[in-house]
């Protein structure tokens, strides 16, 4: 990789900016989204795609439209952005949490077989990074709060993201940071949830299932019980995107239970590098002559990823930058202060 850095020259107020003997102008960051900006990328959005939303099981174009306007007001620019190229649904709403495809790859032109085809490096809902809830449990649903036990062989819904208030089926968020999705800590458009599945003094011995709204109650994970013993059983359940309600659970016996979401899984959002500057190394070059710094090595852990050199005084040429070193070509007529120092990075963790 070429490291860049920039020399300025200044004479009185006069200054100029040059790098490897050409001048050039990075070029400026975009503009932060407006809100009329976001507003209309989720129109698009909206008319993008709502017919495959429409196609999907359980799919509710209103109420999906009405998530994804809501997500995208808040959601990363950068994220907001990738999502509209995007050309698949699923891509889209991987997109708005942070998901970035690789390129596929491309074989080896030496490998000459035809039975060897390259893959694709990443999935929407496989590549997924999982994140438990900022403060514990959130309740969504427990039907002995409203006396709601199941009916025998039937389908309910559950409602786990952009909601207000989980007390429509007796759920009351998390223990003591308040009700509703925000206050659990759950985004919309995950891939996945963590959740504990609780079924409460059954009166006789069932299955209850837990399963993606929208698709056969047979694909659920299972939790078995017997007449008269509480039994609970933590599972991951996938969501469905594009529903008004994410989640699914059925019995085959009435029963009174309780669903906790515990965490969720969305692709990982992106992690902003520490960096520092290492200590500016300084020296004077007299006219007619060529003279360097060595700069100052990067703290352990820590690599570098650009390095800065600095001039003073007009009539200097940067033949050198990079390598841990800053030379410069003083053609002028004064003596030329020139100096330079390493940025430094590295992914924060343990």
């Amino acid at each position: 990789m070429r490291l860049f850095a920039t020399i300025a020259f200044a004479v009185g107020a006069f200054s100029a900016v040059v790098s490897s003997h050409a001048q050039t102008t990075s070029p400026s960051p975009p503009s932060a989204l407006g809100t009329a900006q976001r507003a209309t990328i989720a129109r698009d959005l909206v008319a993008r795609w709502r017919d495959e939303v429409a196609k999907t099981p359980k799919g509710n174009v209103a109420s999906w439209s009405s998530k994804l306007s809501k997500f995208i007001a808040i959601a990363d620019e950068s994220n907001v952005m990738r999502a509209t190229t995007m050309s698949t649904l699923d891509g889209m709403h991987a997109a708005l949490n942070g998901y970035v495809p690789d390129s596929p790859l491309q074989p080896p032109p030496t490998i000459g077989n035809s039975s060897v085809a390259p893959q694709v490096i990443g999935s929407t809902t496989a590549d997924v990074s999982y994140t438990p809830l900022p403060w514990g449990r959130c309740r969504v649903a427990n039907s002995l709060q409203n006396s709601t036990p199941t009916i025998a062989n039937t389908v309910r819904e559950i409602d786990v993201e952009d909601i207000s208030s989980y007390a429509g089926l007796g759920g009351n968020g998390t223990y003591a940071h308040g009700d509703g999705s925000t206050n659990c800590g759950i985004p919309s458009f995950v891939a996945a949830f963590s959740v504990r599945v609780s079924v409460v003094s059954p009166a006789g011995t069932g299955t209850m299932r837990i399963f993606e709204n929208g698709t056969p109650f047979q694909s659920g994970n299972s939790l078995f019980y017997t007449a008269g013993i509480s039994s609970g059983g933590d599972m991951i359940v996938k969501s469905c995107r594009t529903c008004t309600n994410e989640i699914s659970i059925q019995s085959t016996t009435a029963v009174n239970y309780i669903v906790d979401v515990l965490g969720y899984f969305a692709p990982p959002q992106a992690t902003a590098l520490q960096c520092l500057d290492t200590n500016t190394v300084s020296t004077v070059v007299q006219p007619g002559t060529t003279g360097y710094v060595a700069l100052s090595a990067c703290t352990s852990g820590y690599t570098e990823v650009n390095t800065k050199c600095i001039a003073t005084t007009s009539g200097g040429d940067l033949m050198q930058q990079g390598g841990g070193y800053c030379v410069v070509r003083n053609n002028g007529p004064y003596p030329l202060s020139l100096g330079g120092n390493r940025v430094c990075c590295r992914v924060p963790g343990r």
